[in-house]
């Protein structure tokens, strides 16, 4: 892969990002697993939206906010997360547009569970430090038997409320905070 910028994403104003680079795998077999893809968003013009995915957990934002597209120069594109650290952020990489034509396209759209949910609740404050007590109370507060991969549950621990739509046994479970979303696939029983 060429790649056309480097940008080192690493305070608080850029959490969006943080959140998005969660998703993304070190995979050198599936190259798209490992980018985040940035697109314009149908939310009005000069308006992005990013979107990464590990092929079970995917993480959207819609409508990055402005100060982190000017800051770090965000454009369009697909965003290798080269390299993702705690406490120093995380490094991209864009890939440039003669290389994103080698990258297989996924319709992320199709992901997103649609209709009405079977039953939603909240995800309240949720912080892993507080212990796995949320994290079965939210597991059992389904109608039916659902099991998840923990990390996905770990990757959303941000003290943020999160209104949670199930829609059924083995089907996606969605997560949305804000302009965030989480689109989980459970595992299967």
């Amino acid at each position: 892969m060429k790649y056309d910028r480097f940008v080192r994403v690493y305070d608080s104003t850029a959490a969006s990002i943080i959140f998005l680079s969660k998703a993304v795998i070190d995979d050198l077999t599936r190259p798209i697993l490992k980018c985040i893809c940035i697109e314009e968003s149908e939310k009005g013009e000069g308006k992005l939206l990013g979107v990464a995915t590990d092929g079970r957990c995917m993480h959207i934002v819609d409508d990055i906010d402005k100060n982190v597209i000017e800051t770090y120069e965000l454009t369009t594109g697909n965003w290798e997360v080269v390299r993702r650290r705690k406490i120093s952020g995380v490094w991209l990489a864009r890939i440039s547009d003669r290389d994103v034509e080698k990258l297989y396209k996924f319709d992320w759209k199709k992901v997103i569970p649609q209709g009405d949910a079977t039953f939603k609740t909240i995800f309240e404050k949720f912080n892993i430090k507080g212990g796995n007590y949320e994290i079965q109370k939210l597991i059992r507060s389904f109608p039916e038997f659902t099991a998840f991969n923990i990390k996905y549950l770990q990757q959303l621990s941000n003290g943020q409320d999160w209104d949670v739509e199930w829609y059924g046994p083995n089907k996606s479970v969605k997560f949305t905070s804000d302009n965030m979303t989480a689109v989980i696939m459970p595992m299967r029983t």
